[in-house]
């Protein structure tokens, strides 16, 4: 089979997306050695990041970049003519939504639909795309791929005319990197950046990522530091913050860094209110760092037991519950299982 991933973001900035393309690149490489891969990427862009040149998959840069109302129109011809000169079997796309026409059967992975439970999360223009576009994709798309039952329930509730029959749950895997442990030197090079005992937290300032109730639990324990990493500031709209002065701002970490960050946490809180599955929290007990989630449905059943859960509306209650997290175990979710759950997804398409 044929198998054309749409992958516009595997070349960004190191977000969640970006992690999930470039896990799911090398996992389909690994566990799906059958598949003949083909990946769309950006025109301008001659390869792919140094992690996945050893992955064999074949590489078509065209489509379209910048505003995405003309990269989606731009991919959607493009298609049509990579489809007419060398035709491919499936077309899967990751990260919620299709070009406006696909000359092939589509998978649709959907990460979460926040532009459809929080509209005002996202700027007017960005929102506004979004509510069309993300509903318009699910209905065309063949099968669909939410990344936790969450997020099936979300489909089935916020997209009226969602086949139940068409949606597969494939909760992605933990890359092996974080897996690993942060070797010696790693932590001694990071504590030589924040020495003495911190809390630790990853993101962004998006409403929905909650900054300022876990601010508000850090003035409640003023001996103690937090670790803020990540961008200073993100696309949309932004909360306004003030921080307590014992919030230390590190900024965006390389992987290595990061992962050293987690091993030397007392403990990682993850507050955000809205979810679609939860990396960071995952990679935080991987490396043995006890994590302080919001009590939301999505992160009880990624987490289950192996988090202590607070209110994320009570500053009060996230603060009692950092100083009194332990670390229990890691939950296991592999790059394999992802796999088994697209192949069965990819035959259901191609052999209905």
């Amino acid at each position: 089979m044929r198998l054309l991933l749409h992958c516009p973001f595997v070349l960004a900035e190191n977000t969640g997306i970006t992690r999930y393309l470039r896990g799911l690149l090398q996992a389909l490489a690994t566990h799906a050695p059958d598949l003949e891969i083909h990946c769309l990427i950006p025109p301008g862009w001659k390869g792919l990041p140094a992690p996945l040149i050893p992955v064999p998959l074949t590489i078509h840069s065209g489509g379209g970049a910048g505003h995405p109302l003309g990269r989606l129109l731009r991919e959607s011809a493009f298609l049509r003519r990579l489809h007419r000169e060398s035709p491919f079997d499936l077309f899967h796309s990751p990260f919620g939504y299709l070009p406006f026409s696909v000359p092939t059967p589509s998978a649709l992975t959907v990460p979460d639909l926040r532009a459809l439970r929080l509209p005002r999360s996202f700027s007017p223009l960005r929102g506004a795309f979004l509510r069309t576009l993300l509903p318009r994709s699910i209905r065309r798309a063949a099968a669909i791929l939410p990344m936790s039952e969450f997020t099936r329930q979300e489909l089935l509730t916020l997209v009226p005319g969602s086949t139940e029959k068409k949606i597969f749950v494939a909760y992605p895997g933990v890359d092996a990197f974080w897996q690993a442990p942060a070797t010696p030197d790693e932590r001694a090079a990071f504590r030589a950046r924040l020495s003495g005992a911190f809390f630790l937290a990853v993101g962004t300032r998006e409403p929905h990522k909650n900054l300022g109730v876990l601010l508000a639990a850090l003035e409640q324990l003023p001996e103690k530091k937090l670790a803020l990493v990540g961008r200073t500031f993100a696309s949309g709209r932004q909360q306004a913050l003030t921080p307590p002065p014992n919030a230390v701002f590190l900024g965006r970490l390389t992987d290595t860094e990061l992962r050293a960050a987690y091993a030397e946490a007392q403990a990682y809180c993850f507050p955000s209110l809205y979810e679609g599955f939860g990396y960071p929290p995952l990679e935080a007990l991987a490396q043995g760092c006890p994590v302080v989630a919001a009590d939301i449905p999505v992160l009880r059943e990624v987490l289950g037991s192996d988090a202590t859960f607070a209110s994320p509306h009570d500053p009060a209650a996230l603060a009692a519950a950092l100083t009194s997290a332990r670390y229990t175990h890691a939950p296991s979710y592999t790059w394999e299982a992802h796999v088994a759950v697209l192949r069965r997804a990819y035959h259901a398409i191609l052999s209905p």
